[in-house]
């Protein structure tokens, strides 16, 4: 080809540099590359490693090795020096070759922390950039860091360390701690792992391509964390083809626009009547429309027989079919399974013409999202505590009030000062109902300590299991236990509540499974939730804020003892009067919004300052929390052992702090 054509590609690319440069000066950003050397203090290294040549992402190249080549270049790769210097005559040169015969020789690259730094080969990356080249060949020399400090970055670095070592990826990264091991599990469970892996590359670049079409890469998110969140929504078809990967993500595009806002999460934590719709929106809008009569379905993961959670939220269904029994009607599928094919039993549902569809597990939260982007004219809620989606409103309870009154009699009641405290997961649900069960007991008695146990799930012949649990309790010293059941135990309600350990087991004598001398029991309401929420889209308060743009937030209703979800119930008989009266104080304060456990000076069961003196912790941070406050004896344990068998863990379960 013309040797001027390939100038002129040189005067383009130097336009283009120019352009960056001057952005970067106004912005007040650097116009040239970024050197490493400048960038990351050497003390920070711990060690250098050779890995084999391989092709690297030409986006994730952040600069380059050393400062005496960056000036030569924009912040963006592209040329600055004038069109007559030896080096535009060398860039035009492998532009020629680029064209004729293709650049062959692989670069050398330091990778640090994700991000490649080019040590040889700058003028190859910034020929190929021009020409919009994914990936370019390289030998990789990996820089491993110092994990001396705690950080977001370093622990997700940790993961990807992992990721690579089991899969030799190098073209996805994640933003997010916990993404990682999540993507190698979806790799597991499609068969992508050893030769496949090439199945798995090729579909990332096939949803990469139908992204960028559509301007992903203008979203302060990563491609990997678009990507990940796809699989969890649509899953993996290897029929798809481009158009019907981005007519999907066509769909949950407004999600994908929320994912890096978890901030902006609508945490509706009181009863509130919603602002009425006003008309011309309710003719448009069917969810601020009022309705003359409701079809309700509720789907559950189990039975009512064999689930306390879903025995509880049938009691709901029970409560609306006989508060509302004329402006409703009510059905119940059990038993749904809890993966992937929980979107058909749902799709089926909505195919009924069902108006509101309730989902009772956190495990159905994205096969909910994926019908309710199908089907527009149904309502759909979850029952999960800190999902965030702006077309499925999810909906839970402040629990851990009531175990912070628990604690309160339990602090009080110990001849001890040891208590006991059973829970069967680690998820924030029941770590924040842990801590504010200590802050309870400490609230009354200073010096009172809680030894915390993780039991094992027990669906069926569970008395073995808690006797045993308890006679540890004692052995330790505790007199008092609490136990916290799961969402997916026996219905008998044998051991969920507090009560002194010799009560429950008089004179060495078995197990009473009839025994009711508890001292108190935190207990769910889910009747008052369905009926104010069903109310509510009867009379057209409900709103969709989806209707109202991107800019609306996801909405997730957290009610607590105020509103009548969350209930609290002691013994009239085994507690003295005094102790009755400051459990009523203290629930009449939090209902009142006066007080809240999370409050004051926090430190960590490691000596570590979680929140200063004068602070409230937010919402978010409770349906988040992944340590454990001190005056609790024990830990959070590592859920590896266990993921992969439990869709439940495996989603909810907390890695933040203790999982790497």
């Amino acid at each position: 080809m013309d040797s001027n054509l390939y100038l002129s590609e040189y005067e383009e690319a130097r336009r283009i540099g120019l352009r960056e440069a001057n952005r970067a000066r106004i912005s007040g950003g650097s116009p040239y590359l970024m050197p490493l050397e400048q960038s990351v203090p050497s003390d920070r290294i711990l060690s250098e490693v050779e890995l084999e040549t391989q092709e690297i992402m030409i986006k994730k190249i952040a600069g380059t090795k050393n400062q005496g080549r960056s000036t030569s270049f924009s912040c963006g790769f592209m040329p600055l020096l004038e069109e007559e210097s030896e080096f535009a005559s060398k860039w035009i040169a492998l532009c020629q070759a680029h064209n004729e015969e293709g650049i062959r020789d692989p670069i050398i690259a330091y990778e640090y922390l994700g991000r490649y730094y080019v040590l040889e080969g700058n003028k190859r990356v910034s020929v190929l950039k021009y020409y919009k080249a994914v990936q370019i060949m390289a030998k990789v020399i990996r820089l491993v860091p110092k994990f001396e400090y705690d950080t977001e970055e370093l622990r997700i670095y940790r993961q990807y360390l992992d990721f690579y070592k089991k899969t030799k990826i190098n073209f996805l990264w994640f933003s997010k701690i916990g993404s990682f091991p999540k993507c190698y599990r979806y790799i597991e469970k499609f068969n992508w792992s050893g030769e496949n892996i090439i199945h798995f590359k090729s579909f990332y670049f096939q949803f990469r391509s139908a992204y960028y079409s559509l301007n992903g890469n203008t979203l302060p998110i990563t491609t990997g964390d678009a990507f990940l969140y796809y699989l969890d929504i649509y899953g993996y078809d290897p029929e798809l083809v481009n158009s019907q990967i981005t007519r999907q993500l066509k769909a949950l595009w407004t999600e994908l626009e929320n994912l890096p806002k978890p901030s902006q999460l609508d945490l509706t934590q009181s009863e509130q009547r919603e602002p009425k719709s006003v008309s011309f929106l309710s003719d448009l809008n069917p969810f601020g429309a009022s309705r003359k009569h409701l079809k309700v379905a509720f789907v559950h993961a189990g039975s009512a027989d064999s689930s306390e959670w879903v025995y509880q939220h049938e009691l709901g269904k029970n409560h609306v079919d006989s508060k509302l029994e004329s402006r409703i009607s009510t059905e119940s599928f059990f038993n749904v399974p809890e993966d992937e094919s929980a979107y058909d039993t749902i799709k089926e549902v909505a195919e009924k013409g069902f108006d509101v569809i309730f989902t009772t597990s956190p495990t159905f939260i994205f096969s909910t999202l994926k019908a309710a982007l199908e089907y527009k004219s149904t309502i759909f809620l979850n029952c999960s505590e800190a999902m965030s989606y702006q077309n499925v409103r999810s909906y839970f309870g402040r629990i851990f009030e009531a175990h912070f009154l628990a604690g309160i009699v339990a602090g009080a009641m110990t001849e001890t000062n040891i208590i006991g405290y059973a829970a069967t997961y680690p998820i924030p649900e029941f770590i924040s109902s842990v801590n504010a069960y200590t802050l309870g007991a400490r609230f009354v008695n200073p010096h009172a300590e809680v030894y915390l146990k993780w039991v094992s799930e027990c669906k069926e012949n569970c008395l073995p299991r808690i006797k045993a649990t308890d006679e540890q309790f004692a052995s330790l010293g505790a007199d008092i236990v609490m136990h916290q059941e799961s969402n997916v135990l026996t219905n008998k309600l044998q051991s969920n509540g507090l009560y002194f350990i010799r009560d429950r087991y008089p004179s060495n004598q078995e197990f009473d499974p009839e025994f009711k001398n508890y001292l108190a029991i935190p207990l769910w309401n889910w009747g008052v939730f369905y009926e104010k929420i069903l109310v509510s889209i009867i009379n057209g308060d409900y709103s969709r804020s989806k209707l109202f743009g991107p800019g609306e937030n996801a909405v997730n209703y957290w009610w607590g003892l105020s509103s009548g979800v969350v209930e609290f119930f002691y013994s009239k008989n085994l507690l003295p009067r005094e102790l009755k009266n400051t459990v009523e104080f203290m629930k009449k304060m939090i209902s009142l919004g006066s007080f809240q456990p999370f409050s004051g000076l926090i430190y960590d069961n490691k000596g570590n300052k979680i929140q200063d003196e004068g602070q409230i912790m937010t919402g978010q941070e409770i349906m988040s929390m992944d340590f454990l406050i001190e005056g609790v004896l024990g830990s959070i344990p590592n859920i590896t052992i266990r993921k992969g068998q439990d869709a439940f863990l495996d989603l909810l379960g907390v890695k933040k702090r203790y999982e790497s």
